[in-house]
């Protein structure tokens, strides 16, 4: 595992329940997920259908790692206005903002250390995620997570590398769409010469067949947001409290993507878990990879360029698949909602998705887009409806 920096807690299983949510399709792996953990972690009092309020359960899954984090689980505000006590409350309005935020910019009241991180290795022997959180000149903030296959040589290149690439064009051209393809080109390139750099060294040849996604948001002047992606790490944004997604997976079943791999004479592998680029790689764009280079596989990111509206837009999310695989955006967003800061929210969508079921590496990156009011605030009793409505089921 690496990472920016800043250490991320260990993820542990979580417990107590199963979250059955509108989206039925991950139903049966989280269910597996708590086959697999064992009878012995449920409460000793079984209930069926007994619907609880929310933020009791967010109280037991505070507890359950709150001694791994050693820290203090409550709602704070996640700005400090000079000193002042900090406010107990919700953090959420009704759409899913931060309430009474002022329309400041983000780079002017925000620095990387209120972003929240976690990252856990889930059933691997080892963790291939790694995640960069930089301000790499004053007006921009760079966001990034990256999942590694075929060995850690490509993630941890590419993960100490491509932010420097970005800087370096960014300063000769202030066009963020092409320097984010000019620098993963580069940073692909730079990691070929260092393989084959390390096979002259007597590393085995095998490393040219590692790889890793790379899922980047840059952050401009506060408001201008790029997103560029290559695999299946994924970002989305909560506006107006919905979940707005800002990648689409580079996976073989895309039809797009296929005309491209068929171009160059490479074909998709439809076996039963998931096609696959000539039947070795889940995905069609990556970093690395570069014995299926000749075969349609590249290194050019797709991207996608948004104006952020403070009145409308609470954070930001960046995650890894051993994520995604068990959650849907819009559990994301919901969980995320329910949190009272941006570590927390972290950390719990990580957590999850180790109680749901996910055997893969798991990375999540939350980047708060709003200031706390300076006023202290009542205590919010109004509930998401969503959460009213979902049922805990003890099985």
């Amino acid at each position: 595992m690496c990472k920016s920096n800043i250490s991320s807690s260990r993820a542990k299983h979580c417990k107590f329940f199963l979250v059955q949510g509108p989206n039925k399709s991950m139903l049966c792996r989280r269910i597996s997920g708590l086959a697999r953990i064992g009878l012995h972690s449920l409460p000793r009092i079984i209930r069926r259908n007994y619907r609880i309020q929310y933020s009791t359960v967010l109280k037991k899954f505070s507890r359950s790692f709150s001694s791994e984090t050693n820290s203090e689980i409550s709602s704070v505000r996640l700005w400090s206005d000079g000193g002042g006590d900090h406010v107990v409350s919700n953090p959420f309005d009704d759409l899913g903002a931060w309430h009474d935020a002022e329309a400041k910019s983000f780079l002017h009241n925000v620095s990387v250390d209120t972003v929240g991180k976690s990252t856990a290795k889930g059933q691997r022997e080892a963790n291939e995620d790694c995640y960069k959180i930089l301000e790499l000149e004053p007006d921009l903030y760079y966001f990034a997570v990256f999942d590694g296959h075929g060995g850690s040589v490509a993630v941890e290149f590419v993960s100490e590398h491509l932010h420097d690439c970005i800087k370096n064009f960014y300063r000769s051209d202030k066009s963020i769409e092409s320097v984010l393809v000019e620098a993963f080109i580069k940073c692909n390139n730079d990691l070929k010469e260092y393989c084959e750099w390390l096979i002259e060294k007597g590393h085995e040849r095998n490393i040219l067949h590692c790889g890793t996604t790379a899922t980047v948001a840059l952050l401009q002047n506060g408001t201008d947001l790029t997103v560029a992606s290559v695999g299946d790490s994924s970002a989305l944004m909560c506006r107006l409290g919905e979940a707005v997604s800002m990648t689409i997976a580079h996976h073989p079943s895309r039809e797009d993507e296929q005309q491209r791999i068929k171009v160059f004479n490479g074909w998709i592998d439809w076996g039963l878990n998931s096609p696959k680029v000539n039947g070795k790689l889940a995905m069609t764009r990556s970093v690395g990879d570069f014995h299926l280079k000749p075969y349609g596989v590249i290194a050019i990111p797709e991207i996608q360029q948004f104006k952020l509206d403070l009145n409308t837009d609470s954070f930001i999310v960046l995650h890894t698949d051993g994520v995604s695989h068990v959650m849907s955006d819009e559990e994301i967003t919901h969980l995320v909602q329910t949190c009272p800061d941006a570590e927390h929210a972290a950390n719990i969508l990580t957590h999850c998705a180790i109680q749901y079921g996910s055997e893969d590496n798991m990375t999540a990156i939350v980047i708060p887009l709003r200031l706390w009011t300076k006023k202290p605030k009542q205590k919010v009793s109004k509930e998401h409806s969503l959460l009213k409505n979902m049922r805990i089921n003890y099985i």
